[in-house]
């Protein structure tokens, strides 16, 4: 993830994943699209919620 973004998000006190920080990874090389991107965070977070 790129530090900016990082920097960001600590700003505003939130904290990714490490999930999401290699999901964000893949999305920035290019290898998955945003659409998938968001896909396979919003999936990995709602099945902890149904827990």
């Amino acid at each position: 993830m790129a530090n900016s973004v990082k920097a960001s998000m600590g700003f505003e006190g939130l904290k990714p994943s490490v999930y999401a920080q290699k999901v964000g990874q893949c999305y920035l090389k290019g290898t998955i699209s945003s659409q998938d991107a968001i896909a396979k965070i919003r999936a990995k977070h709602s099945s902890k919620s149904r827990r």
